[in-house]
């Protein structure tokens, strides 16, 4: 990229996280997701000002991109203390159906990816130097809110966001994952990094257990 676009791109990114501070990360992602296609991160940048004047109006339920079974996206971004993590995968890759339970084991496996969900703690370790602490984790899908209309979906997803704070932010160069190791069908981790010194992109595919926070 042309330094001084890159340059540009980071000054913006800059003045959007400063006022991403009153919206709330986690809404902002899903605003962002519904207004985009999977275009290179750094290339949407300049898009976010854009959103920012709509986060007033009610987000979007929906989410774009496009729904591969194997694939998972991540945008991970860092903003004063909190860390986010935003996750978008079709709900294939995480349960292994994509429909209501229909019998007892589905019900159980639908439990259990629920629980392996909610517990962000095990699923992300950012590195201890940062001194995160793991606060919440909000999970979203047609499956859950609104079960009814889910038996006529095709393709369904499982949106998840995990907010942890961080003591020395500074010191967050990787986090550690285990999606690979939570879920079988999981064959690849395609992650949008936003830290201080700029955007970053990563391609995960098995075993690689590390994202790494470069801004590169």
């Amino acid at each position: 990229m042309d330094p001084d676009r890159f340059s540009s791109i980071s000054s913006s990114s800059s003045s959007v996280v400063q006022s991403l501070r009153s919206v709330g990360l986690p809404r902002f992602f899903r605003i962002f997701r519904t207004s985009r296609s999977r275009a290179p991160f750094a290339g949407r940048v300049a898009a976010m000002a854009a959103l920012i004047a709509a986060i007033a109006a009610p987000a979007a339920e929906g989410h774009g991109g496009a729904h591969e079974h194997g694939v998972l996206h991540l945008d991970v971004a860092m903003d004063g203390t909190s860390l986010v993590i935003q996750m978008e995968s079709p709900l294939d890759n995480v349960l292994g159906f994509e429909h209501p339970p229909r019998t007892a084991a589905q019900r159980q496996a639908v439990a259990q990816m629920l629980s392996t969900l909610r517990q962000g703690d095990r699923l992300f370790q950012p590195l201890v130097a940062a001194g995160c602490t793991f606060k919440d984790a909000t999970l979203e899908s047609a499956l859950l809110d609104q079960p009814a209309a889910a038996a006529s979906e095709e393709h369904m997803d499982m949106d998840a966001s995990y907010t942890f704070t961080c003591t020395a932010p500074d010191r967050l160069t990787s986090i550690t994952h285990t999606l690979f190791a939570s879920f079988v069908r999981l064959q690849r981790v395609e992650v949008q990094t936003a830290v201080a010194t700029g955007q970053g992109h990563q391609t995960l595919r098995r075993p690689d257990s590390v994202i790494r926070m470069s801004g590169r």
